[in-house]
């Protein structure tokens, strides 16, 4: 064997066993944020854990460091403030988050250390784009903390410890442009005060004794405005009939309804 041929094969030899950077690492970083979305957006919720994440694509980042570089560097993955029941790991996320839109979701038991980031998170509330809660022991305080729903997509507020906050007048200036979704439990409430959008697609009120029904007429009248109402649920929000007869003829309405999209209706 000559010389030449042994210096190839020490070559080829040592090229072989020179570690090899992983495919992946070769995708571009929009390419690999795509990839962590799409992860971020199926990994389920584990068992809550007090000292833990709940949702686990945020393992990704311990992967090495240019998985972490590229996670760091994209503020919409971090905006689900409410998928860590740790208090350090939410205001990271939130921190993390940037400008973009966030998520701010605890339709359980709220975890009462994590009311600092909640907080935080609704001084800004220009920003969330979804706030689910249920038996915040300051709600009211939510409600009227809640000032500016330019990009509020889902409201789902419910208090069922009777306590019976009350929705502030004009809610939200009564302007909530991209709202598809409101649900409104146990909360003491005005029609009028409803930031009713015409792209609402799903409206849930659970009214209050001391919530202010409204008349047939205002009732029929904002439902007709509701061209893409999908489900409609009034419970204890209906109009009272003895005081507003249906063929009363102070009351001005429309014989017939049209809510095209309507798939499901429950009235009590």
């Amino acid at each position: 064997m000559t010389i030449g041929a042994l210096n190839w094969e020490e070559r080829t030899q040592a090229a072989f066993n020179r570690p090899r950077e992983p495919f992946v690492n070769n995708l571009s970083p929009d390419i690999m944020i795509e990839v962590f979305h799409l992860h971020a957006a199926m990994a389920l919720p584990t068992a809550y854990h007090p000292n833990g994440p709940q949702r686990p694509w945020i393992d990704v980042t311990h992967v090495c460091q240019y998985w972490r570089a590229v996670a760091l560097s994209s503020p919409g993955l971090w905006t689900h403030v409410s998928s860590y029941s740790h208090p350090e790991l939410a205001r990271l996320s939130l921190a993390r988050s940037g400008n973009a839109l966030l998520q701010v979701d605890y339709p359980g038991p709220f975890n009462h250390s994590l009311e600092p980031v909640l907080s935080e998170a609704l001084s800004q509330s220009a920003r969330v784009r979804s706030l689910q809660l249920s038996d915040h022991p300051h709600l009211q305080n939510v409600l009227d903390t809640l000032e500016d729903g330019r990009n509020l997509e889902v409201l789902s507020l419910a208090d069922y410890r009777w306590k019976a906050p009350e929705l502030p007048k004009k809610f939200l200036a009564g302007v909530a442009p991209r709202l598809t979704f409101l649900r409104l439990v146990g909360i003491t409430t005005r029609w009028d005060d409803l930031p009713l959008n015409v792209g609402l697609t799903h409206l849930t009120i659970r009214g209050t004794p001391a919530s202010i029904r409204p008349t047939i007429g205002t009732l029929t009248r904002s439902l007709a405005q509701l061209p893409h109402l999908q489900y409609l649920e009034l419970f204890d929000f209906l109009p009272h009939t003895k005081k507003n007869p249906i063929a009363h003829p102070s009351v001005n309405m429309n014989p017939i309804l049209s809510l095209p999209q309507l798939q499901q209706v429950y009235l009590q």
